[in-house]
């Protein structure tokens, strides 16, 4: 009997090492994972990967999120006005305290003139952040290489390798490499 308990023992703090954690619930139970938290009730709730991540909204509930699949950065979180918890990237509030979040870690937020908050990620198989530009109106463009034309309306390329060229007239063309099924870019 000893030895099974020095060994769940060992075992526990091996695990807590890797900052895997267990934490008993006001009734008893027993929860394991990441960055567990204890609700106004007494329930314990964790994340099942390191990358996740859990938060306690203004009511005590908690909720835990976990980075997409694949994405090994943790999961941030804001709190919009009314105290609800929203999960992602780069996450923004609004004029009116509204939270948006980014998808994945190379996607990117912004606030457009009127305080409307717009976030968008780099297209499926890119691997550098999207980038923005308002236009003169104070909208926003997501892609990247962004430029304004003349008149003030902006225009992206949608990958990294994409090339963007204002003429004479003062229009901006942008073209994109084309990408074959199995490419993916990386810069």
């Amino acid at each position: 009997m000893k030895k099974a308990a020095f060994f769940f023992l060992t075992a526990m703090l091996s695990a807590s090492a890797q900052g895997n954690e267990c934490l008993k619930d006001n009734y008893g139970n027993v929860q394991c994972g990441f960055h567990c938290m204890k609700d106004n009730s007494g329930h314990v709730s964790c994340a099942q990967t390191p990358f996740g991540v859990c938060a306690k909204d203004n009511s005590g509930h908690v909720s835990c999120a976990e980075a997409p699949h694949g994405v090994h950065q943790q999961i941030e979180y804001m709190k919009d006005n009314s105290g609800h918890i929203v999960f992602g990237y780069q996450c923004m509030k609004d004029n009116a305290g509204h939270v948006n979040c980014a998808h994945t870690p190379l996607g990117v937020c912004a606030k457009d003139n009127s305080g409307r908050v717009t976030c968008a990620d780099a297209p499926h198989g890119v691997h550098q952040q999207i980038e923005y530009m308002k236009d003169n109106s104070g909208h926003i463009v997501f892609g990247y290489q962004c430029m304004k034309d003349n008149a003030g309306h902006v225009t992206c390329a949608q990958t990294p390798f994409g090339a963007c060229a204002k003429d004479n007239s003062g229009h901006v063309t942008c073209q994109d490499p084309p990408m074959h099924h199995h490419d993916h870019w990386h810069r």
